[in-house]
């Protein structure tokens, strides 16, 4: 497929060292291809199959109102396997990367823990930010009774300027449990609760996490 992203972003600020110097500021366009393998049974709420996906996407400096090109690398693999009545184990593996012609990304491309609700769901938005992001998880998913479902998940996650610089100790632990309504045959509504180093949050969304 053929990807297109066009994106503005303005912050308010009292000081302008938060932004490390950056234009508080910016428009961006990015222009891009990925390719992806999806044998999952439903999208919504897979019980089975793999899903993996591959991505890059070109930021160039002459279409936007960055001071230098950015590339975007991005890797997902999601895989869904059965293992007793109503139980199933779903694994999501994400990694995305960003490089620049200077080394440093504009923060309105840099990437965030807690990505759309989906992954690292202990901490709130934006609260980690960096060039690189890596995360992985494990959910075990569980028909009740009626259409009441739960679930747990364990995971862990980092977000990192350079590949050199990564610590143990940088690494985030993750984890929680939610409750999963069946709106109508296959489509969730869910909530969940998640716990992080530090930090706790709630989550309200529609079908699963991945």
């Amino acid at each position: 497929g053929v990807n297109v992203n066009l994106l503005y972003q303005s912050a308010k600020l009292d000081s302008v060292h938060y932004m490390m110097g950056q234009s508080l500021k910016g428009f961006f366009s990015g222009y891009g291809g990925s390719i992806q393998y999806d044998s999952r049974d439903y999208i919504l709420n897979a019980k089975r199959g793999i899903f993996a996906r591959a991505g890059l996407m070109f930021y160039p400096s002459a279409l936007g109102q960055n001071d230098h090109t950015v590339w975007r690398t991005s890797l997902q693999f999601d895989t869904y396997v059965p293992v007793w009545k109503g139980g199933i184990l779903a694994f999501d593996a994400f990694g995305q990367f960003n490089a620049s012609s200077d080394g440093e990304v504009p923060w309105q491309l840099r990437e965030e823990i807690c990505l759309d609700e989906t992954r690292m769901r202990g901490y709130y938005q934006g609260c980690y930010t960096d060039n690189h992001q890596l995360a992985v998880q494990a959910e075990l998913r569980q028909h009740l009774f009626w259409r009441i479902g739960a679930v747990t998940w364990v995971g862990t996650g980092i977000i990192f300027h350079e590949f050199e610089k990564i610590r143990k100790d940088m690494w985030l632990p993750n984890g929680g449990v939610g409750i999963r309504f069946e709106l109508k045959h296959n489509t969730n509504a869910r909530i969940d609760l998640g716990f992080g180093r530090h930090n706790m949050g709630v989550a309200f969304n529609f079908a699963e996490a991945f």
